[in-house]
């Protein structure tokens, strides 16, 4: 994990939220996921490696290897003008489109800000039955407010005991990888990954300076 990536990440003058191991439903959206050039891409870089083959006359690839295919491939699938141009059109990005909400896995994620809010009503006679039907109601609606920063609080503090918990089990990590994050519930580059990281390269340093 390269230290000047999340040097840059964690920068606070610039600060990002990278994470990983995301669902970000790209099928819906990403122009690079549609079948005619993914699929493609793979169809054409295995052609064009078995074509690498046969002229370099050696089984074994090497991981310089791997250019001259790509090269081959990429113009005939991701690069294809066509094609792409079809694909950007149909997810409603040119030209721009209300495409996406049409295909949303459920209702409940498209929020209708069409709807206008309910007006309050002033001047209410406590005299009246429904006028103190509507203050007890106020009243009950307070003290539930009570409870709920009662449990925001305690939700608070149960966050920050997980949170300290995942920063000692990632100073317990020999390696620092996604997977290994990941095994530590920790799905987020942020400083604790920057400073392990910072520490564990000083350390290599100082032992290679040592011999």
């Amino acid at each position: 994990m390269m230290l000047p990536f999340l040097k840059y990440m964690n920068d606070p003058s610039h600060k990002w939220h990278c994470c990983f191991g995301v669902r970000y439903a790209t099928r819906i959206w990403q122009v690079g996921d549609v079948t005619a050039i993914n699929g493609s891409f793979s169809k054409k870089l295995t052609k064009a490696k078995c074509e690498y083959i046969k002229k370099r006359g050696a089984p074994r690839f090497e991981p310089t290897d791997i250019v001259p295919p790509v090269n081959r491939a990429f113009p005939l699938s991701l690069g294809n003008q066509k094609i792409a141009s079809k694909a950007i059109a149909h997810r409603g990005w040119n030209p721009l489109s209300f495409n996406l909400l049409t295909v949303l896995p459920d209702k409940k994620d498209v929020v209708d800000l069409t709807n206008e809010p309910l007006k309050p009503t002033y001047g209410l006679k406590l005299s009246n039955g429904a006028s103190n039907h509507y203050l007890d109601l106020l009243i009950e609606e307070e003290i539930k407010n009570e409870g709920r920063k009662k449990n925001k609080c305690e939700e608070m503090k149960k966050e920050h005991k997980i949170s300290q918990q995942k920063i000692e089990n990632l100073k317990k990590l020999t390696k620092v990888s996604l997977l290994q994050l990941a095994a530590c519930n920790h799905y987020v580059l942020d400083e604790n990954v920057r400073d392990l990281v910072y520490e564990r390269n000083a350390a290599q340093e100082a032992a290679q300076m040592a011999v």
